[in-house]
């Protein structure tokens, strides 16, 4: 789906993918969901924009995360606003997790995470939280000219 413009919602939570998933440069007008999805692959959202929030909660992936350059905005609906957020809670990653040069204007949520190898969040600008509360990283946290509000480790 790579370079997809989806003018809605993306909700694929529970599903099972047998292989690698892009979604590199894809435009979402609406949230990303893949709460408990389990990937057998890796994941490329390089370069994706996303209204709304961006969710692996509780997902399992084998492979890599790729973030590079994703762009997550808070959307405005009804007078209503969903936060611009990335939600990594409990979610499994057995690769690595690169979140570089990656803009979001909420938090990014990685409470009860566990990523086998690095997670890579050097040159991210967030707006709000990093939150790594029981974060488990067995690989490197960079961090490196990495911009945030504040950050949540206990």
């Amino acid at each position: 789906m790579s370079g997809a413009v989806i003018k809605g919602s993306l909700y694929l939570g529970s599903a099972t993918f047998n292989r690698d998933i892009s979604l590199e440069d894809t435009t979402v007008k609406g949230v990303v969901n893949l709460i408990g999805a389990k990937l057998n692959g890796f994941l490329n959202c390089r370069g994706m924009s996303v209204a709304g929030f961006l969710s692996l909660a509780k997902a399992g992936i084998k492979g890599d995360v790729n973030f590079n350059e994703v762009k997550v905005n808070d959307a405005y609906h009804a007078g209503l606003i969903i936060k611009g957020d990335i939600f990594l809670r409990k979610t499994a990653i057995f690769g690595n997790l690169d979140v570089e040069n990656a803009f979001v204007e909420g938090s990014l949520d990685m409470v009860e995470a566990f990523i086998m190898g690095d997670a890579n969040l050097r040159a991210a600008k967030i707006s709000e939280l990093l939150i790594l509360k029981e974060a488990n990283i067995k690989g490197e946290l960079i961090l490196y000219e990495a911009e945030y509000k504040e950050l949540i480790r206990i």
